[in-house]
């Protein structure tokens, strides 16, 4: 009953400010991954807008591709800069820390090391600071072109950001490849992450490493739940294990106040 009178209010009001507002209602639209500050009627036509737009991964690439993405990065807890993934024992170091160690042993010194989604890149300055010996090229794709056009200053002979969306483009990358995806799966549904792992496991020759921390419920779930927003809940451990990738590390942080956890794993696909 609660769902359907949020619904009912954030209708009426969706539709008067499309009248009336479009540039209220565009703003809204704009804060979809960063709506801390959201009021009250905002939030009811937030709701509105994503019941009316069923979670798939090409609805959650045209918000991430634009302002949306544009303005949830520009917010300094989300923007990862070097110095905020370094602090950050949380969301994304307990898989970073355990990629690294796997990466300097299971990786020749030829391997590119790539991040979907990567942001402002701090993620991929961790990797190359903690590898810093062996000579590894490092790659960042993301699909917002502002934050790409931030991280510009990075950019030098082992290191390059570039936009790309990497679900519906192949990855081909010549011998040994270590992958990370933080915070990126979630938005993207079953069959597309399946599609896209199957792809580069079976489109590169070299071994592959591969880095997730994203938020789970269920490691064995037979199919995605809802999350916040635009994202999705998977079974991860199930998934990878199909496309038989073969688990070598997992850990688990309990989010505070939520059901669900972060789910650190390292992976390979063994040749």
């Amino acid at each position: 009953m609660k769902q359907f009178v949020k619904l009912v209010i954030g209708a009426l009001v969706y539709a008067c400010w499309r009248l009336l507002s479009p540039r209220r209602l565009a703003a809204v639209r704009e804060q979809f991954f960063a709506s801390h500050s959201l009021s009250f009627l905002e939030r009811q036509v937030q709701a509105f807008i994503l019941w009316r737009a069923p979670r798939s991964t090409d609805i959650a690439s045209h918000y991430w591709s634009g302002k949306a993405g544009s303005r949830f990065h520009e917010g300094s807890d989300h923007r990862l800069t070097l110095d905020v993934v370094a602090a950050d024992d949380f969301y994304r170091r307990p898989m970073l820390d355990e990629f690294a160690q796997r990466a300097a042993t299971a990786l020749q010194p030829d391997a590119s090391i790539i991040e979907v989604g990567c942001g402002a890149g701090g993620n991929l300055l961790y990797l190359r600071s903690k590898l810093a010996p062996l000579r590894f090229r490092y790659q960042g794709y993301d699909i917002n072109e502002e934050v790409i056009a931030s991280t510009r200053g990075h950019n030098c002979d082992d290191l390059a950001f570039a936009v790309r969306n990497c679900f519906s483009n192949e990855l081909r990358v010549p011998g040994n490849l270590g992958l990370i995806c933080c915070a990126v799966l979630m938005y993207v549904e079953e069959a597309d992450i399946k599609r896209f792992l199957s792809a580069t496991a079976h489109n590169n020759s070299g071994r592959i490493l591969l880095g997730i921390s994203e938020p789970i419920g269920d490691p064995e779930a037979a199919q995605a739940s809802g999350h916040n927003n635009l994202a999705f809940v998977h079974g991860y451990r199930r998934i990878l294990r199909e496309l038989q990738f073969r688990r070598l590390f997992e850990t688990f942080r309990q989010e505070r106040g939520k059901s669900t956890r972060i789910y650190h794993a390292v992976y390979d696909f063994p040749r």
